[in-house]
């Protein structure tokens, strides 16, 4: 069984693989051109899932209307399509 030194370096390393994938993308050759990737959607839902298990969430009323989780919620409501009544998906 691994102990808890192991677990917590595992749980390091995957918490730093996460950010320098959403934050450096993934790089590859094309066409003999080196091309820079955005992280897909299954690696952003692996990454928000991490965060969700390990109790991380944002707490509006501390952002700054500058950062990008205020950019993300601010873009949403312009949205014509965005309805703050919709109930929430049920998981």
């Amino acid at each position: 069984m691994a102990d808890e030194k192991k677990l917590a370096e595992l749980h390091t390393l995957l918490a730093e693989e996460f950010y320098n994938q959403i934050t450096e993308g993934t790089v590859r050759e094309e066409r003999n051109e080196i091309v820079r990737l955005s992280p897909g959607a299954s690696l952003l839902n692996a990454a928000r899932q991490f965060l969700k298990d390990n109790n991380i969430d944002v707490n509006a009323s501390r952002l700054r209307e500058d950062s990008p989780m205020m950019k993300l919620a601010n873009k949403l409501e312009e949205d014509e399509y965005f309805d703050e009544n919709l109930p929430e998906f049920k998981q």
